[in-house]
């Protein structure tokens, strides 16, 4: 879905579908030793792609619509 060099750069880190120990350690670690202005960076970007696709009250209002479309 989407692109994925997009999340982990500003969003995130993507592990493996399934994570060994050491790729959760280490990818906690890296999130762990972000400076200040990275990690809130990383909070807003987090905070913005949630709105954006997972944000319930804004689907909800949306598939509104595109049901309202489909009617004519």
């Amino acid at each position: 879905y989407g692109n994925t060099n997009l999340m982990i750069d500003e969003n995130g880190i993507l592990l493996t579908e399934n994570p060994k120990i050491n790729e959760i350690k280490n990818a906690l670690i890296r999130i762990c030793l972000k400076d200040e202005v990275e990690s809130s960076e990383l909070r807003m970007n987090s905070r913005y792609v949630w709105n954006e696709k997972f944000n319930a009250e804004n689907n909800y209002m949306e598939f509104i619509k595109k049901l309202s479309e489909l009617q004519g």
